[in-house]
């Protein structure tokens, strides 16, 4: 499995690169960027385990709560929920608090992620799964260090984390299609839309209207009539791979506002025509129809 970016980082990118420079959005930007970095440290780490396991990263899940979870992985005798966090610096874990240079930190991620395994433990309740389930808040940062943490509290630090995945390896036994099938029910137990909203307010107005190069962003692709061109990387493209990812980020911004031909050409900011918007909604709804 090739590690996805988080809806979250796609939407923080999106948006990073559609509005005028704002330093509340530029820091969420490095936040969830910084998040992302870490999760794909620990992907990389369960990467290299030869034992039997499904892993199932950024699962959003609603039931009597909505739940955000980095990684779920499960094994032939086990759930596990993993939080992932990739702080630097020094933390003291005092009572219910995380306290950073004696400030307490405003998201507690000890209480995230319990909250986030009620919910997945709720789900596997109504469904009568049998394995049972238990959850990790790592740590991933090997510049981190945590003060006042106490053995009982399910806490990973990045030096722990081999021990811990000896321990895995030890109770791991050959999946069945039971597994898969309790992997399929995590999947079909997400929203119908994106569970993350951004801290910084935005409006269709307010966004720059164009197309971005995916592999230089945010850089701006150039209109060379039959192909675009980005201007940092001289990488080129068919019209329609541009338009398509440009369908794909308003989708993600706007879920509930009908994509209509002429709001196409002006969200791709008029590097295409009316006639060709209106042929590619068309081919849009006959895939989503069939």
């Amino acid at each position: 499995m090739r590690l996805q970016k988080p809806e979250s980082l796609k939407v923080v990118e999106i948006l990073y690169k559609r509005m005028p420079f704002n330093s509340a959005l530029a820091e969420e930007y490095f936040v969830v960027r910084k998040g992302y970095e870490g999760e794909r440290k620990f992907y990389d780490l369960t990467s290299q385990k030869g034992f039997p396991m499904i892993v199932l990263h950024d699962v959003l899940l609603k039931k009597s709560g909505t739940a955000q979870i980095d990684f779920i992985v499960i094994m032939a005798t086990r759930i596990y929920l993993f939080e992932i966090k990739n702080f630097e610096g020094t933390i003291h874990h005092k009572g219910d608090d995380f306290i950073k240079n004696n400030y307490k930190l405003d998201r507690n991620p000890l209480n995230r992620a319990k909250n986030d395994f009620d919910i997945l433990d709720g789900i596997l309740r109504a469904n009568r799964v049998r394995i049972p389930a238990e959850w990790k808040l790592v740590f991933i940062n090997g510049n981190f260090t945590l003060y006042g943490h106490q053995p009982e509290v399910p806490i990973l630090l990045l030096p722990q984390l081999e021990e811990f995945f000896e321990k895995m390896a030890k109770t791991s036994a050959p999946l069945t299609n039971y597994h898969y099938k309790i992997a399929h029910l995590i999947r079909n137990s997400r929203p119908e839309s994106n569970l993350y909203k951004s801290d910084y307010k935005y409006d269709y107005e307010s966004l720059e209207k164009g197309i971005w190069c995916d592999k230089c962003e945010p850089t701006k692709m150039i209109n060379k009539h039959r192909y675009l061109k980005c201007s940092g990387c001289s990488k080129t493209e068919p019209k329609i791979d541009g338009v398509e990812r440009s369908i794909a980020e308003f989708k993600l911004l706007f879920p509930g506002k009908k994509l209509t031909a002429r709001i196409l050409k002006d969200w791709c900011g008029n590097m295409i025509g009316e006639t060709f918007s209106r042929c590619v909604i068309k081919e849009m709804d006959r895939k989503n129809n069939s």
